[in-house]
């Protein structure tokens, strides 16, 4: 069984909260009145940040590649999650951003920029990930 980390890179640390504040900033510099400006733009502060740590909450901190392909995180939140499908996404060189649905019904967005792993666990993860997903579909077409 493989054991991946993926690390939170210093741009994806700051990217998070100056994402925030440029909405903010945005918002302030818009043509709308100031009591609506100011109300509008409290309420993205408040909805950026709760989102930004839930984010860091849910997001896999660990995640095992089984021998015969099957897939599991670990969370901040949950210790083990089992991964059931992975649904479409994104699987680059540079970016894996795909949904994890779990055995109990729930979901785990996985985001990994390429600099949070070094290039052959990078590697490693988008294969096992394709390699799941296609094994789904071949499950869902009874074959």
């Amino acid at each position: 069984m493989r054991t991946l980390s993926p690390s939170m890179s210093l741009q994806t640390r700051l990217y998070g909260p100056l994402l925030i504040g440029l909405s903010v900033v945005l918002i302030l510099i818009g043509p709308i009145a100031w009591p609506w400006r100011l109300m509008t733009a409290l309420a993205g502060l408040l909805w950026g940040s709760w989102l930004w740590r839930r984010h860091l909450r849910r997001r896999p901190l660990a995640l095992r590649i089984g021998p015969r392909g099957e897939l599991s995180c670990s969370c901040a939140d949950e210790p083990q999650l089992t991964v059931s499908h992975v649904l479409p996404g994104l699987l680059h060189p540079r970016l894996i951003a795909v949904r994890l649905e779990t055995d109990g019904g729930g979901y785990r967005d996985l985001f990994i920029p390429g600099d949070a792993l070094d290039p052959e666990q990078h590697w490693q993860l988008r294969r096992t990930l394709m390699g799941f997903r296609q094994d789904q579909s071949d499950s869902r077409l009874g074959t």
